[in-house]
This record gives C-alpha cells, structure tokens and sequence, in this order.
C-alpha cells in the first residue's frame, strides 16, 4: 500500500482505481497537507484565517423571488423569509449565481464534484423507478474515485454531515454520502407518506439508525439532525462541514400541518400560498440552526452559506416573477437563484457582488476558503474555479462561459434532436437551443443580452447574427468537450478491463460510443469491441458484421433482450453507437448503430418483442477490446450525438 493510499485510508478518502485520478488526487492531498505554493498565497487575503466550521445550504426549487431578500423588488411582494433575510442582510448577495441546470439532480451533482452535471451523464432527477428491474431500483450514482465535496473537506481534517436531500444516487453503497465523504447523513425511507411532507415517516440517521416519526414538516427532523451533528462536532479541532438540503419548497406543494397563517395570511387555497407557507416553514428551521450556532458561541467561526438548487416551478411562481422562465427551462429563472454567504465579523454586511458563479464554483471556493489556497491541482480536471475574491471584494469579476444541459422532457417525442436544450452564458450573452425546435430550424436558438434585459425576455437573434453564429460554435465545442469521458485512447490488440464507473452504465440515459476498427486476422469466432457483463456486449462477428447485443427492460418490467446488426463492415470503418433513453417508464429508447457515419442498424426497425425502455444496471467493469482488433481515436460521451454533430 502506498503512502497517499494508507493517508486516504487514514482520511476516509475512497481508493482510486484510475491512474490518472490517483494522480490528481494525489496532488490535491498534498497540496491541502504539505503547504501551499506561493502563486496560491497570493490569491488570499493578507492575514486570512479560514472558517472552522461551514453550513452549506440549499433549498429544493425554490424560486428567485421566493425568498424575501429578493422578493420584495417585484411587482407583487409576499414572500415572507425573516430569518434568511437576517442572513443577507449580515452577509453577501450574489445575485448572478447560477445553478448547473435547471433539475434537481445535476446542481447536486455540480455542487459535489465540482463539475458541470453533464460529465456524469446528469441531465435529469435520478429517481428510484420500480418498473426497472435490475437488483437495484436507482439508475445512476457518482464515482467515488473523482474529487468529491466531502472528501475534500475530511481531507482537511473537518468532520462532515450531509442531511436531507441527497438525489445522486442510492443504489448500491458506493453510492451513498458515507462512501463519498461524509461521515454521518440522514434522510427519509422511501415511499413517503399521503401528503408527501407531513405524516408518519420512516427515516434514517447514521448516529441514530432507523426509526419512525409522526412529523408536521420532514424538513424539521432534517434540522433535528443537523442540530444534533453541529452540537457534537462543534469541538471538534478543525471544526465541521455540513449540507443541509432540506425538501422545501418542492412539489407537492403542502402546508406543514400544524402551520399558524395567523401572522402571515397566505392564501392557503393556492399552490403560490402553500409554497409561501412552505418557505415560511423552512426559514423557522433555518433560524433555528443560526440561533444554535449562537448559542455555541461559534458564529464567528462559521461560514454559513444559502442558495436554491434551481428556479421554481411555474405553477406555484409569484404573478410577477423578476426572471424569464421556470424549473426546466435554461432560460434566466430556471438557472439564476441567487446566493447568501454569511461570515459574520468577516464577509461584509449588507454587501452585494455582482460577478457570475456557478454552482460547481462551490466545491473550489469551500476549498480556497478552508486551506488558504485554491486546489489548482484539481483544476484540469474539474470546471469549477474559486471565487473566494467575491466573497471579499464587491467588484464583479468576469466568468469563463457557462454551459448547461437538461432533458426536460421526460417522455420520448417523434423529433429528439427537438427535445434537447442547451444553452451557453458567455458574459452577458446567452444562447439556448430552445425545446420543441430541430437545431437545424433558424428560430432554435435564442440570444438574450442580459445587460440590457436581466430578465431574459427579449430574443434578440435576429439582430445580431455574427453574435449567434459564434456563440454556436462554443456550444457545439462545450458539448462535446464536457461530455467526453476519459477512456483508453488505442486497445494496443491488447484487451482491457475498465473498472466499473457509474458513467459508462448506461441504464436509461444517453451516451455516444465511438471506435475506429481494425480487424488484424480473419476472425474465426466473435471478437469482442466492448462488453458490460449482464449489461450489453458489441463485437464483430466471424462475417465482419457488427452485432450490439443488449439485455434490458420492457415497459412492463419483463427482460428482453435486443440485438442490432449491421452487415459486414470494411477494415478501418468508423463505428458510432449512441443510445437515448427516457425517464418516462414507458418511452421506448432509441438505440443505433452508424457506419461512416450512416444508420447500419436502428432499434425502431427491431420486431416489439425487442423494445426495451431501459439496459439492464450492473456493476460489473467492462472489457475493451480484443486480441484480434486494433481499436483507435476511441471516445465516449455522456450525450447522445449525431454523426454531423461529431468533429
């Protein structure tokens, strides 16, 4: 066992099986323990003392102007959030904070790793569905052996908690927070009770097991916990990190039962009243967690940051809302939610900075603020980047080009290149490829000058053309750059075992694989190309023709098997497999096979006996090649794209 194995071990950082993630991994652990180099000095404060201790908090869908901070500049004030309006007003607003998309799952993805969402093929929730029948009901997880949030901050020697929410996977151990560097977490048992947030709930703590409770609001046994985890870390030498990722204000929208309206007077007949009482209800519980970090006597010590993970939903949006567009949409108010970072004694009270971060911005700057120096031997390999200079320094500062992908529609429609949504932020321009529009229809793309119109309303495409032109371009190169997933560049004739990564298991997401073959001797039996056991195996037959074989779901649950065939194939063709899947339980997905370029073989042609809607999820490592082929100029992407799409 090597040094930095036996100090991850020592750390409870997750052993990497990759040789290029162990290598920067290795750097980040020796940039946190071993010092700081002085280019990184520089970009701290002179005399900079980090926070022991950090509450990072973030609030399901709710909306921009659903907090009271924010909401009071529109037409139509009424939210009502004293308490975390007591936290702006002691701290920073950064009112161009932007989640990673406009879902739920992908901005917890962001804020974990680090990364745009897209890098982990998270492009929409990653729910448990029962109508998939595959050992374990979740269809998607993180890799242990990336940077992750927790890990980094028991790196630094701070114990960690994760309470509520977590919505990143759940299926298999290394899928959960203890496996992805937190030492304690809590949430509820799945199904939830009738009502959703009130009722009787089985829940689960890692400090007190599992057990039942009749509860008003889930959110206040959230903060129970988080209560409970800040009183026993509290002195602890290098302090504490906790997520608090409560379920407020997400749909269905419910009044906690015993809600007193007496003070507040929200029309609880409405989906915007019951989302207010909502919000009102979940500012209680934060108030709470701030009026016990006081009573610790810890508040200077304690960073305390509060954000949303998306925009709200349009059914339950103030009449007048400051932003354009909803949850889903990755026009300004599905992605643009604001932050609150509250220090007090050292952030500036009642102080704004204007400057553009993202979500995946947070992992970084937690970093920054915690070892006095940014992690710069992450950064080839995450997109975030600190932005510890804002939380000190009101003037704006300029961000790298922001891209942002979802699939907001769940269900399969007749054009899925239309069904797409992709948007690019390149300083106070944004392009997005809109929904229900085909890329190649000249109204797809809509440009928005946000200097001029903040909110995103006005389309101004059409005036300024060249403008567009360009910015498709660097969308086109984000999508294809940040989606690619590290994999062996040539096999060398040589086979190889993949380990197991959540990324490459496919289940109902997209993906795109490409390999350049090259058959070496006149093959006498099936020669492998790539194969996950229990999952799918490609391989060329002995008459050079391409078979995908997948095993799989039907919409009923029942397993089938789908196999598509190409006819022979020539020496050194290009071979494109991409596949689509839907969250919808019943949308049959879109699997093919290109040739150069060209459809050899396509799933809507297969008889319905071979439909799936879902591959089947293993956790098996996958093999690459085969003694007999020589594969190059290999890639696979998170995306599904299409041939022009490939450079």
């Amino acid at each position: 066992m090597s040094h930095f194995q036996r100090s991850c071990k020592r750390l409870r950082m997750p052993r990497v099986r990759g040789t290029v993630v162990a290598v920067f991994l290795q750097g980040m652990f020796l940039f946190c323990v071993h010092g700081l180099n002085a280019q990184t000095e520089l970009m701290a404060p002179i005399n900079f003392v980090g926070p022991k201790n950090i509450i990072n908090i973030m609030l399901d869908d709710a909306d921009y102007s659903d907090f009271g901070f924010n909401n009071y500049t529109i037409e139509q004030p009424d939210a009502i959030t004293p308490n975390m309006d007591r936290l702006r007003a002691g701290g920073r607003l950064f009112p161009n904070f932007f989640a990673a998309a406009s879902i739920c799952s992908p901005t917890r993805v962001s804020v974990l790793t680090g990364c745009n969402p897209v890098r982990f093929g998270a492009l929409n929730a990653w729910p448990a569905i029962p109508r998939i029948r595959q050992g374990n009901l979740g269809n998607a997880g993180l890799p242990y052996d990336v940077p992750q949030l927790g890990t980094i901050m028991q790196a630094l020697g701070k114990k960690t908690g994760h309470f509520g929410k977590w919505h990143v996977g759940s299926a298999r151990p290394d899928y959960l927070p203890t496996a992805l560097g937190f030492d304690e977490y809590g949430e509820y048992v799945p199904p939830a009770p009738p009502g959703f947030w009130s009722g009787r709930f089985n829940l689960y703590s890692s400090a007190w097991g599992a057990y039942a409770k009749d509860l008003d609001n889930v959110d206040e046994e959230f903060t129970n916990m988080v209560g409970d985890f800040i009183r026993r870390k509290a002195a602890e030498p290098n302090g504490f990190f906790v997520n608090f990722w409560p379920y407020s204000p997400h749909a269905p929208w419910a009044v906690p039962t015993n809600f007193d309206n007496s003070r507040t007077n929200f029309d609880l007949s409405t989906n915007r009243g019951k989302l207010l009482a909502m919000m009102y209800s979940i500012d209680v519980q934060i108030g709470r967690i701030v009026a016990l970090v006081d009573s610790l006597g810890i508040r200077e010590q304690t960073l305390i940051v509060l954000t949303s993970d998306n925009g709200g939903h349009h059914f339950a949006r103030n009449r007048s809302p400051r932003l354009f567009g909803t949850k889903g949409t990755l026009s300004q108010g599905g992605v643009k939610v604001s932050m609150v970072a509250n220090w007090r004694g050292t952030i500036e009270a009642n102080s704004t900075n204007h400057s553009v971060i993202a979500s995946y911005d947070l992992m970084p700057t937690f970093f920054d603020l915690c070892a006095g120096g940014a992690p710069v031997a992450l950064y080839p390999n995450i997109d975030g980047r600190s932005r510890l200079d804002a939380f000190f320094d009101v003037r704006a500062k300029l961000h790298d080009p922001l891209y942002s992908e979802v699939q907001s529609e769940n269900f399969r429609t007749s054009d899925e290149r239309a069904q797409k949504t992709y948007s690019v932020l390149v300083g106070s321009k944004r392009l997005t490829k809109i929904i229900g529009l085909n890329p190649s229809d000249p109204n797809a793309y809509v440009l928005n000058d946000l200097q001029s119109d903040p909110s995103g309303t006005v389309d101004v495409a059409r005036s300024k053309p060249l403008v567009v032109r360009e910015m498709k371009k660097q969308l086109a190169e984000a999508r294809l750059a940040t989606s690619r997933v590290p994999f062996p560049n040539i096999a060398d004739a040589q086979p190889k075992t993949l380990f197991f990564d959540p990324r490459l298991d496919i289940c109902k997401r997209e993906s795109t694989f490409i390999v350049t073959v090259d058959q070496l001797v006149p093959l006498t039996r099936a020669a492998n190309i790539l194969a996950s056991p229990g999952s799918f195996a490609i391989e060329i037959l002995r008459d050079g023709s391409v078979h995908w074989t997948i095993q799989g779901t039907d919409s009923s649950g029942s397993i089938r098997q789908q196999k598509l065939s190409t006819q022979p194939v020539n020496k050194g063709v290009q071979l494109m497999f991409t596949a689509q899947g839907y969250k919808d339980a019943a949308s049959l997905m879109h699997n093919q096979i290109y040739v150069n370029g060209r459809i050899a073989a396509d799933s809507d042609r297969l008889p319905v006996r071979e439909q799936i809607t879902s591959f089947s999820s293993t956790a098996s490592d996958l093999i690459l090649g085969d003694r007999r082929l020589l594969l190059k100029k290999i890639k696979f992407h998170t995306l599904r794209f299409w041939p022009d799409e490939i450079d």
